[in-house]
């Protein structure tokens, strides 16, 4: 599953560089690419850290991917240059709300040793969710929630480590408190997910895209350019 996840990664990759060769969107290719990776950090911060090797887990991971799949889907309907479409936006905005209820949200109500640390994180995917819904009814308001949810993301994980966890106590009441925040992480499983997704996005949209269409001119910016002085 973790694999196929990775492909759909590099795939939406390959798709934001498309877009971004026929529109020159640079605000709209780092916006949405936060969307994706905001997704992908999501599922990486709780895969490093619980169990999900169990049954239950893995028709999570499945429904999980699904959501995916209809985000990448709904990007590629876009037909305008600063715009998403409705099944990217609203797909978006269940994701957020999946991984908040399902994942963090579970784990938040039933394993006290890690209550605080997910429990942080499910009210912080809940806001990124009602942001994406919001998107969904607010056309005026779109790019300045796209915005928003862009800074909270950037901002949630060292919020937590720098301003939410206590740190400055040494006093043994400190250190109970600090436990329920302190969750240990599997570096060397966020390293492995690291190495096959750079593999995977240099792969499938790097090298195979100018592998296959070398001498395409649509499929680069140069060419693009020339097929657009040689119609003036």
């Amino acid at each position: 599953l973790q694999q196929f996840f990775t492909v759909l990664v590099a795939v939406s990759v390959f798709s934001m560089n498309v877009a971004f060769v026929q529109y020159q969107n640079a605000a709209t290719y780092i916006l949405t690419f936060a969307v994706f990776y905001g997704v992908l950090e999501a599922s990486m911060i709780y895969s490093c850290r619980f169990s999900v090797e169990d049954a239950s887990h893995k028709l999570k991971w499945t429904l999980y991917e699904i959501v995916f799949l209809l985000m990448l889907e709904g990007l590629t309907l876009d037909s305008r240059e600063d715009t998403e479409s409705g099944l990217f936006k609203i797909s978006t905005a269940a994701m957020f709300l999946f991984l908040a209820i399902v994942f963090f949200g579970r784990v938040a109500m039933t394993v006290k040793r890690a209550r605080q640390f997910a429990g942080y994180y499910t009210a912080v995917y809940l806001l990124i969710a009602c942001l994406h819904l919001g998107r969904c009814y607010s056309e005026g308001l779109d790019r300045i929630l796209l915005w928003v949810y862009f800074f909270v993301w950037v901002a949630a994980t060292p919020l937590l480590y720098f301003c939410v966890m206590p740190r400055d106590d040494d006093s043994e009441a400190a250190a109970a408190k600090l436990a329920y925040f302190d969750v240990p992480a599997n570096v060397d499983y966020v390293i492995t997910r690291f190495n096959g997704l750079f593999m995977e996005i240099l792969t499938v949209s790097i090298i195979v895209p100018n592998a296959f269409y070398p001498d395409r001119p649509e499929q680069n910016l140069a060419g693009r350019r020339q097929l657009e002085d040689g119609s003036e």
